[in-house]
C-alpha cells in the first residue's frame, strides 16, 4: 500500500469518526463536540472560540432541534463571515 493509499484511508476513518452526530437533538452536549469537530475541518480558518459563539447563537434562535439544513446555513453565515 502506497502512503498516498494510506493517507486516503485515514482521512476516511477521520471523517467517519467526525460524522457520528445523532440526530436527535443536533445541539445537545453529546453531540456538540463532534459537530465542533466537524465544523474545524471545514472551517479553517475559524477559531475553535468561534464555532462555539456560532453553536451558542444557533441554539439560542433555533433551540435544541433545529433542522439541519437551517442549522447548516446559519453556521455557514456566521463562520464564514
Amino acid at each position: 500500500m502506497s502512503w498516498l493509499d494510506e493517507a486516503k484511508k485515514i482521512a476516511e476513518q477521520k471523517m467517519k469518526k467526525n460524522n457520528n452526530i445523532k440526530p436527535s437533538a443536533l445541539l445537545a452536549d453529546e453531540n456538540k463536540e463532534a459537530l465542533i469537530r466537524k465544523l474545524r475541518l471545514e472551517y479553517d480558518d475559524a477559531t475553535e472560540r468561534e464555532i462555539e459563539k456560532a453553536l451558542n447563537d444557533a441554539e439560542e434562535k433555533f433551540g435544541q432541534n433545529p433542522d439541519e439544513k437551517t442549522l447548516n446555513a446559519f453556521l455557514r453565515t456566521k463562520l464564514e463571515s
